[in-house]
């Protein structure tokens, strides 16, 4: 047998050596080497086949499914995955059945704790939600911000018209009413509305058109000017009291406001009393303002 083999100098050679060994001596130093013929090759063991790309697949999707709401989405996956490996017979079979109970545990077992958990923890909040609600203050304001009603807005709230079967006697009485109320404007600040809802009504029970004296149409433009002029200084003055966190006073002007125009339905009154329990809430003293109003009914 042929063997090629080197010298401790360095030498390679080359020679016939029996399968028992021999002895050769090397050409370039002369030592006496002693050659043992190579054992037979052995033959390499036969390589564990790899698993199929599926059952890898199922098993670590199956893995997937014990963690928490991802699960929710791998598990099945991973259990679908796992049968078709045993159905078909894939290489694998262990990986397969790894994500089919993986996955089923995670599923019944882990995605049902966490479906508890997250319902506990939705109740609790809503609970203490509720609590926080039910202790809130009664005052608790629904505006912080100045009322924003514009000049044509506020033109518009003192324009009223009533709609009534005509009555001419009790029209008159009207106009009479609206006369007293224009003549006494400075001595209550909701006379001039009061004139105004006068002026309104005897048109309404006079049956249309206008007035029949000069005069009345005058002191109703009069009226709707000073009444527009007023409101609007007010709510300015109001709005500058807010900008500035000066609570208590901003509710005396809104208090005002309420005064010149004490006809509870109308947008002017109920803005100005929405946004006076607003600033009087914030001002941390609901019993005591600026200005105490008495409307009425």
């Amino acid at each position: 047998m042929e063997v090629e083999f080197a010298c401790e100098c360095g030498q390679m050679m080359r020679a016939e050596i029996a399968p028992e060994g021999g002895t050769v001596r090397c050409p370039a130093c002369g030592q006496m080497l002693t050659v043992r013929a190579p054992s037979p090759t052995a033959t390499p063991p036969a390589q564990r086949e790899r698993p199929a790309r599926k059952a890898v697949v199922a098993m670590v999707l199956g893995l997937c499914g014990l963690l928490p709401a991802i699960g929710l989405l791998t598990a099945p996956i991973g259990i679908g995955l796992g049968i078709a490996v045993l159905v078909r017979k894939l290489r694998g079979r262990g990986y397969g059945i790894a994500g089919i109970a993986t996955g089923a545990f995670g599923l019944v077992v882990v995605q049902t704790f966490t479906a508890g958990v997250v319902f506990m923890v939705v109740t609790v909040v809503r609970q203490v939600g509720a609590m926080v609600t039910s202790i809130a203050p009664a005052t608790m304001p629904t505006m912080v911000t100045p009322a924003n009603l514009d000049d044509r807005e506020i033109r518009e709230a003192l324009t009223l018209h009533f709609g009534r079967a005509p009555h001419p006697q009790a029209g008159k009485a009207e106009l009479a009413k609206a006369r007293e109320f224009y003549a006494r404007r400075d001595a209550d600040p909701g006379n001039a509305y009061r004139a105004l809802e006068n002026f309104a009504w005897h048109l309404a029970l006079k049956g249309g058109g206008g007035f029949d004296a000069p005069e009345d149409a005058r002191a109703v433009e009069t009226l709707r000017s000073e009444l527009s002029a007023s409101v609007r200084e007010k709510l300015d003055k109001a709005g500058r009291f807010q900008t500035n966190g000066r609570w208590k006073q901003a509710a005396g002007a809104y208090a005002e406001v309420m005064q010149l125009v004490p006809d509870r339905t109308n947008v002017l009154h109920t803005t100005a009393a929405v946004q006076r329990e607003s600033c009087r809430a914030l001002a941390g003293d609901s019993d005591e303002v600026e200005t105490r109003v008495e409307v009425a009914p």
